[in-house]
């Protein structure tokens, strides 16, 4: 139940309320299923609250500070949220029908199982939250940013995706009937299962993504054209039906392509090198043999400020800008010069975290490749390299901190039943080639060590 000196202290304004939270900035306000129906707390600082279970039908939020605030289970019909700073929010469970979220910063949410049906999302950063079997029908989320977002299993049916920004979202399962999807980028989007049974399209943009296991493409409606790229074709083996095609504007010429696609697998492995600059002529050489062997490789330096190519355009590399590149299907190869608890630190278990939080991590395509020359990739002190990551120090809600726990306690276990690929010695041909031809079997069978 909720704190009853805290629901006093709300009582008496969002001033006097604002006024108690600078003055006493350790507390977390307890208001867990408080009825609040039908107040007004414009511009509240509600950061870090507990309002579970709690009813809240009616009642204004907007432009309100409710970052990592909990509101799982709570009800919340028809709430103003205009504007308001929600970052790492959690609704799990929460009825949030009818609400008013535009051009809210909801970004990492926990929103799985939430009710939105004909909520208005328009405008709204929604990057990388998570909708997992949410119910969006009819919910208006036009020109929102879903990048990276969580939507397996969503129900989308009639929703409002105009202009709508789900490049590289995961849609497996999810029910996008009749939605409207005109100016949607879908880009590197996961869509395993999902159901796009006359939607509409126009402007539509679905390059580099799988079509081939996408129901009801025979019944979309098609506005004008949209963007279908090489890379889809090639991804969806040409199981992409021939109406469909024509309706996004393919030639005839392009449908022939598509069709002698049919049966062949995806031509070329790819994958990221990520290295410390130690490493560089290792990586060099295995960049050049990889990319020679017809497998599509780039490289991902951790420890530097600028590459060639950044530095002729006069930028500066973001270490993380790799992420964005990163598709479910590419290989990691994590080099580590040397498998010891200091290094796997350092690199392996900072960089599980990065990909973890940014949704990137695919265990299956991950593999280590260890140079160390004294005592090789089987090391006897390999298990202690794979604690648990330091996710305890992030800056993030209980919930998301549970959950990358949770996840990581299964990397470990998966990568404790894999031995890293033995470099060791990699300056003798005899042993590069060894190494080599074993890493390039297991890139090609995508069964990796």
């Amino acid at each position: 139940m909720a704190n009853q000196e805290h629901l006093a202290l709300l009582q008496q304004g969002v001033e006097a309320w604002n006024d108690w939270r600078r003055e006493h900035p350790g507390i977390r306000p307890d208001l867990a299923h408080a009825q609040l129906k039908n107040m007004y707390l414009s511009k509240i600082n509600l950061r870090d609250a507990s309002l579970q279970g709690a009813h809240l039908s009616h009642m204004s939020l907007v432009n309100a500070d409710l970052m990592r605030a909990d509101f799982s289970g709570a009800t919340l019909h028809e709430v103003e949220f205009i504007e308001s700073l929600m970052h790492r929010a959690d609704f799990h469970q929460s009825d949030l029908s009818g609400v008013d979220l535009r051009h809210t910063e909801l970004v990492y949410a926990n929103l799985t199982q939430a009710n939105l049906y004909l909520a208005s999302l328009a405008g709204a950063n929604l990057r990388g939250s998570d909708f997992t079997q949410a119910n969006m029908e009819k919910a208006d989320c036009d020109e929102a940013n879903l990048r990276d977002a969580r939507l397996d299993g969503a129900r989308l049916v009639k929703a409002s995706l105009l202009r709508t920004v789900l490049e590289r979202a995961s849609l497996r399962e999810a029910d996008l009937t009749a939605a409207h999807l005109r100016g949607a980028i879908l880009n590197e989007a996961v869509l395993t299962g999902a159901n796009f049974s006359r939607a509409l399209l126009q402007g539509t943009n679905l390059g580099n993504v799988d079509l081939s296991q996408v129901k009801g493409l025979e019944s979309v409606w098609h506005d004008g054209r949209s963007y279908v790229d090489i890379q889809t074709l090639l991804r969806s083996q040409g199981a992409i039906p021939d109406i469909f095609l024509r309706g996004v504007g393919a030639s005839e010429k392009g449908i022939e392509y598509a069709q002698a696609l049919k049966g062949t697998p995806f031509p070329a492995a790819t994958c990221f090198l990520i290295y410390e600059t130690d490493d560089q002529k290792f990586v060099q050489q295995l960049h050049a043999n990889l990319q020679h062997a017809g497998v599509r490789c780039w490289l991902a330096c951790v420890d530097h400020q600028e590459d060639e190519g950044m530095g002729y355009h006069e930028s500066i590399t973001n270490h993380d800008l790799w992420l964005d590149a990163l598709n479910s299907h590419d290989k990691l190869l994590l080099v580590l010069s040397e498998l010891t608890p200091k290094k796997w630190d350092d690199m392996g278990r900072r960089l599980l975290l990065r990909l973890q939080v940014a949704q990137r991590l695919n265990l299956q395509n991950f593999v280590i490749l260890c140079l160390d020359q004294s005592q090789g990739a089987q090391m006897p002190d390999w298990k202690h390299c794979l604690d648990q990551s330091p996710w305890e120090a992030m800056d993030a809600p209980d919930w998301l901190k549970n959950q990358l726990k949770q996840r990581l306690d299964g990397i470990r276990v998966a990568l404790q039943e894999r031995s890293p690929l033995d470099f060791a010695g990699w300056k003798n041909p005899e042993v590069y080639q060894k190494a080599f031809n074993h890493l390039l079997d297991a890139l090609r069978n995508s069964s990796l060590c």
